[in-house]
């Protein structure tokens, strides 16, 4: 009758044997004694297993009809210990070549246990058994050889089949095998695969019923009285999760053992949790469990838990070991592989997984349409917790539709272009999903760095939304781009690429000014630069100083309401008192007919006392109306506004006003006096006589027939017709 011990307690837990390791029979209720005690040890290193020379080839199969990937190569350790495939190699050849293909190679301690094997699968391929490790190289079904290279480069075994390579050859060759047909080394199944005469053709037979075996399955030939073990594991997580590495051992000897010893490596890259008692890491992989005595009959159990990394991989638990100091056999267990998948990972993970098919899931920072991605294609940006990454989507082109605080989820491939890290949507438009529309409070808001950090930092701001201030120093155009430089105090300059694409006008952008600039920092071809998204992504920085500016419209028709305004901004920190805003009033051709809320009409003037005006930007508004005489032309001019206030007694003045009386604005006016354009970024009408058509240019020019006769206009205009449809031939 066996006993059951068990020293780490586990909730609903579910022992997932490896096949053919198979548990020991159900176990009946345990008598009323008490258990056999048990004590916990200072762990210490497992002993080294005893060392035997002896591993043989066992069994090969070279592919199944309809399926040649479906191969496997089993080794055998025919002693009674296990032995550490650290450093052993595999190699095959071709019937004909003299040229060694490496197989695999191991790296790490690896045991194949005494009367146990080790089986190597082809990559992807289930035959049935799970594999202690996986290889990429085909094997020929009718002709070739295998060698199993020592740590020293000397051969332990060879195996050839059919017109074999002579230097992979033992004796005379084994028979070529066939399409679902293994070689397998005699006696074969129960007996174990001990044969080795040194003769390929003695050595093996062929088998019309291939039996692979791992370092897990029953051992051949059978040993009744022995040590167990066994490591069960999910066979899939997702990563950054959490799960328990659950080891049983069992006692068959027939007596009580002593001073027993588990040890168990823990996969590369998880991360151990909190350890039962008894349990420590020796090491970062390493871990040991220490039992004084285990009864005859007896099981124990414990839990191991780990945490997965931000990847994609697949964790083996392999070379699970007990022993004990009275009994003179090791016991190993089969492999435990983990698939790590699935999930979303963190995005500034994601951005170094290069090659890896993965989901990441973000809000969007630039929408479709605004930055080139090539004819038929669209990109954009989205960003999470940890950093951001540009999505290119290839035929995704009015299929894919992102506004900035979009909430999407993208499964793709991870790549890179020009510099610049991107995940890739194989499905298009399925891989690119919005799990939430934008919401004023889903905008996200960028993360001030400073010029050197946004100039200089390739590592972690790649992919973000940032925002950046500093003086303009350049303002170039390019046929499909703006490019503007902002420098820090110290020198130190950051390049903003405004794609055209965006309709961002950078006409009102002087060098010399502050401006604080919002976008997309991205690495192209090497270079770190900043990519603007929308208009108000680029916003000058005024000095301490109160502001007015205002407005009119630039064109008005006799008989009809003219609208003026003005907005007050106190860009000091402070707060201004008693701001007096006057609005002076044309001169002729228009009567006042409305003012708003707190203003008076002081004969030619209007004006307005305002109690107060925050600071930091604050900002207030006033207007008037006024009715056009019937019989106005021309032009109607007014000086503007100005504003003052207690803590600011010099004036602030908006600057001359002008509405053109009919439909459109003279071309001397557009011009204007100096190196730039008064009505930039203004919609208005004009009209002149067409003096050229340039196809190339995508536009005309146009001269207007009466001008203002001032040397510092000009009466010609390009216009440009890119942007409509049915322009000229």
């Amino acid at each position: 009758m066996h006993k059951r011990l068990l020293i780490f307690p586990l909730l609903l837990t579910l022992f997932l044997l490896l096949a053919a390791c198979q548990p020991p029979p159900a176990p009946t209720v345990a008598p009323p004694e008490a258990p056999t005690p048990t004590a916990v040890l200072e762990p210490t290193a497992a002993p080294p297993p005893a060392v035997t020379e002896k591993v043989v080839i066992s069994e090969v199969l070279g592919g199944i009809k309809g399926n040649n990937n479906y191969e496997f190569i089993e080794l055998y350790n025919p002693g009674s210990a296990p032995l550490d495939l650290d450093g052993w190699s595999l190699a095959y050849r071709l019937g004909t070549s003299e040229e060694d293909i490496p197989v695999y190679q191991w790296r790490g301690k690896t045991l194949l246990p005494g009367q146990g094997h080790y089986l190597l699968a082809r990559a992807g391929q289930d035959v049935g058994v799970t594999p202690d490790a996986a290889f990429e190289q085909a094997l020929n079904t009718f002709n070739g050889g295998l060698a199993l290279y020592k740590p020293d480069g000397e051969i332990a075994d060879r195996l050839g089949w059919g017109k074999a390579p002579e230097a992979f050859t033992e004796g005379t060759a084994a028979e070529a095998m066939a399409n679902g047909v293994s070689l397998e080394r005699n006696p074969g199944g129960e007996a174990g695969n001990a044969a080795d005469s040194d003769d390929n053709a003695a050595d093996f037979t062929l088998q019309e019923a291939p039996h692979p075996q791992n370092s897990g399955s029953p051992l051949t030939p059978a040993v009744a009285q022995r040590l167990t073990i066994a490591v069960a594991a999910p066979e899939q997580a997702e990563p950054g999760s959490q799960f328990e590495y659950s080891l049983l051992v069992g006692n068959e000897t027939g007596q009580d053992v002593h001073d027993v010893v588990v040890e168990f490596l823990l996969p590369a890259g998880l991360t151990i949790g909190d350890l039962p008692a008894n349990v420590s890491a020796s090491d970062q992989d390493t871990i040991l469990w220490t039992l004084e005595t285990l009864a005859d009959g007896d099981e124990a159990t414990i839990s191991i838990p780990v945490t997965l990394p931000w990847t994609y991989m697949t964790a083996v638990a392999h070379s699970a070991n007990i022993q004990a100091a009275d009994w003179p056999d090791v016991a190993v267990a089969g492999p435990a592989i983990t698939a790590i998948a699935g999930g979303v990972i963190p995005v500034a993970t994601a951005r170094d997984l290069q090659g890896a098919e993965l989901t990441v899931e973000g809000v969007a920072t630039m929408y479709t349409g605004g930055y080139y991605a090539g004819g038929g294609n669209t990109k954009f940006y989205l960003q999470d917790d940890t950093g951001g990454m540009q999505v290119q989507v290839f035929g995704g082109e009015d299929v894919v539709d992102i506004k900035i605080g979009d909430r999407v989820r993208v499964h793709g491939e991870i790549g890179v272009y020009r510099g610049a890290r991107q995940i890739v949507p194989i499905l298009v438009p399925d891989d690119v999903e919005i799990l939430a529309k934008a919401t004023p409070d889903t905008i996200p808001a960028p993360q001030p760095v400073s010029i050197a950090d946004a100039a200089t930092d390739k590592e972690t701001l790649p992919g973000d939304l940032v925002q950046v201030e500093g003086l303009v120093s350049r303002v170039e155009e390019f046929s499909y781009s703006y490019e503007i430089d902002l420098n820090d105090d110290d020198g130190v300059t950051l390049g903003l690429y405004v794609d055209k694409l965006t309709n961002i006008g950078v006409e009102i952008i002087e060098t010399g000014k502050l401006y604080r600039a919002k976008g997309i920092l991205e690495l192209r071809d090497g270079k770190l630069q900043l990519y603007p998204r929308l208009q108000s992504d680029l916003q000058e920085v005024f000095p301490p100083i109160l502001l007015i500016t205002a407005d009119a419209p630039n064109t008005v028709q006799p008989g009809q309401t003219l609208s003026y305004a003005a907005t007050i901004f106190n860009h000091t920190a402070a707060p201004m008192t008693n701001i007096r805003v006057e609005a002076t009033l044309p001169a002729e051709g228009v009567t006042v007919e409305s003012i708003s809320e707190g203003g008076v009409q002081e004969g030619d003037a209007i004006v307005w006392t305002l109690p107060e005006l925050p600071g930091d930007g604050a900002q207030v508004s006033v207007t008037y109306t006024a009715t056009v005489s019937e019989l106005a032309e021309g032009a109607i001019l007014s000086d503007g506004f100005s504003a003052t206030a207690d803590q600011w007694p010099e004036a602030a003045e908006s600057g001359e006003l002008i509405t053109f009386v009919g439909d459109t604005v003279p071309i001397w006016a557009i011009q204007g006096p100096g190196a730039s354009s008064p009505y930039v970024l203004d919609r208005l009408s004009v009209k002149g006589v067409i003096t050229g058509v340039f196809p190339d240019l995508d536009g005309l020019f146009i001269q207007e027939t009466d001008t203002d006769d001032d040397p510092n206009t000009s009466a010609g205009l390009f216009v440009n017709l890119s942007q409509v449809a049915g322009q000229p031939a």
